[in-house]
């Protein structure tokens, strides 16, 4: 199976994991949109590169699991800043760390926290073990959106002026490269943005494709590859053009 037919064969499990995702981590319908977006590019870009290094180690769904996972949490600090963990769970060392990351940053259930752990096969910590890290963790608030009106309620602080600027930077980079994938999109013909919209926003396959516009499937792979390509090598153009111009 190539990667693109991993890519459509698997569609319906990524749609199912950026939901979950999106449900857990309290998004709002326009960044589950935009974090869709995301998790297709980066499973797109580079001829599938991110597919073609699945190594069989796991089930596929494991592996796309963790690949929209740690998207997701780049996400959230895009969205929200940088996740820093408890000097408790520093003190208790890298298994504490990933469960308060698992179960207070990523909203977890605790059972699955340490089901995600325990079958990772670097873990050398026992399921008690965990359980006892668990325990000893200090309680944390997750992040969370409030309305306006508790919004005024609450005490602001000044923000550390380092981590604001990261922030700003990260947010300047997600919004450039956005840009720059829908000035790319906009440079395709109008039949070539509708087979994209179709294969990669709505999940229709190209064989299904190919047999409602009633056109050869082999040529419409084809021309999907050549699509891919020319968005490639207009996204690495501009993005050139823009550290020249920096």
């Amino acid at each position: 199976m190539t990667p693109e037919e991993l890519f459509r064969a698997q569609l319906a499990s990524i749609q199912r994991i950026i939901r979950d995702k999106c449900r857990k981590s309290r998004f709002s319908k326009e960044d589950c949109e935009d974090f869709h977006g995301r998790v297709m590019v980066k499973l797109i870009r580079n001829d599938y590169a991110i597919l073609r290094n699945f190594d069989g180690m796991s089930s596929i769904q494991t592996y796309l699991t963790v690949v929209i996972q740690r998207e997701c949490s780049d996400y959230r600090d895009h969205l929200w800043g940088k996740w820093r963990p408890s000097k408790v769970a520093q003190r208790l060392g890298a298994a504490a760390v990933k469960l308060e990351e698992l179960v207070i940053r990523d909203g977890l259930e605790q059972g699955e926290a340490v089901g995600i752990i325990r079958g990772n096969p670097c873990n050398e910590v026992e399921e008690k073990e965990l359980e006892r890290i668990l325990a000893e963790l200090p309680a944390r608030t997750r992040r969370s959106f409030e309305s306006e009106s508790r919004l005024e309620e609450l005490q602001t602080q000044m923000p550390d002026p380092e981590q604001e600027l990261l922030e700003r930077e990260e947010a300047e980079e997600h919004y450039r490269q956005s840009r720059f994938l829908s000035d790319c999109l906009e440079r395709l013909s109008e039949e070539d943005r509708l087979l994209v919209k179709m294969h990669f926003e709505d999940g229709v396959s190209l064989a299904s494709i190919a047999r409602s516009f009633d056109c050869n499937q082999r040529s419409l792979y084809t021309r999907m590859d050549r699509i891919k390509r020319k968005i490639g090598s207009c996204m690495q153009k501009l993005h050139s053009a823009s550290k020249r111009i920096a």
